[in-house]
C-alpha cells in the first residue's frame, strides 16, 4: 500500500480517516491533516456536560460583554487598556425610544 505525502505531513497507519463530506457524498482525510478551525458553528446536540456554562455565556449581560470587548478584544487589536484610544459612547439614535 502507497502512503502519499500530502499537506507535508505523512499519514499515521492505524489512525481512521475522518469524513469531512457528506453521508451520500463522503470525501476522506487523515485526522493529521485536519485543522479546527475557531468560531464554526456546532450544529450537533450538546453533551450535558457543556451545557451550563454554554448557557451561562449566552445569558451575559450587555454590560458585562461590553467590559469584555473593551478589556480582551480591544487588546487583541492592540490597544492597551487606559490608553483612552477608543471609548464606547451610546447614541440616541441607535436606542430607539429605550432609555439609557
Amino acid at each position: 500500500m502507497l502512503i502519499s505525502l500530502v499537506f507535508g505531513k505523512q499519514p499515521i497507519r492505524g489512525r481512521p480517516a475522518v469524513n469531512v463530506g457528506s453521508y451520500n457524498h463522503p470525501v476522506w482525510y487523515a485526522q493529521e491533516h485536519l485543522r479546527i478551525v475557531p468560531y464554526q458553528p456546532y450544529t450537533r446536540p450538546i453533551p450535558d456536560d457543556y451545557t451550563a456554562s454554554m448557557v451561562k455565556e449566552a445569558c451575559r449581560s450587555p454590560e458585562l460583554n461590553r467590559a469584555y470587548i473593551e478589556k480582551e478584544g480591544l487588546a487583541s487589536l492592540g490597544f492597551t487598556p487606559g490608553n483612552d484610544a477608543v471609548a464606547f459612547v451610546s447614541h440616541p439614535a441607535l436606542l430607539g425610544s429605550r432609555p439609557n
